[in-house]
């Protein structure tokens, strides 16, 4: 049997997420498949093809990384800048993550986009200067 190509699997997977009411049963069951393929080592570029796919079909998805909460100010910021770069969005869904290494700042990642304004992400910058 020839394997699914990744783009393909990931359309299928967005299709899924679309239309599943049980998205635990969902995560279970694309486990499952990317363990029995031997996929495991691809799950985050499969994912970043399934946003790609969802951001086709309207709905853009975004990682924010903080060191600290989202403020309720800084939430509606970001949503602003989501909708400025995705004007023909259907649906803004994010994801935060707050990871004190950060220090301080904002990381908002989209499937074709990245914004680093975190302190670490500077620091790093001038380690390769």
């Amino acid at each position: 049997m020839s394997a699914v190509k990744r783009t393909d699997l990931a359309v299928a997977i967005a299709k899924m997420v679309a239309n599943s009411k049980d998205q635990s049963a969902l995560a279970k069951q694309i486990a499952s498949y990317l363990v029995s393929h031997h996929q495991t080592k691809d799950l985050d570029t499969i994912m970043r093809d399934v946003m790609t796919a969802r951001a086709k079909d309207g709905i853009v998805e975004a990682q924010i990384t903080t060191a600290f909460p989202l403020s309720p100010a800084v939430k509606a910021q970001v949503e602003k800048l989501l909708k400025q770069e995705y004007p023909t969005a259907k649906q803004l869904v994010y994801q935060h993550s707050q990871r004190p290494e950060v220090l301080s700042g904002i990381k908002i990642q989209t499937p074709d986009k990245q914004l680093d304004e975190t302190a670490r992400g500077k620091l790093d910058q001038l380690t390769r200067i």
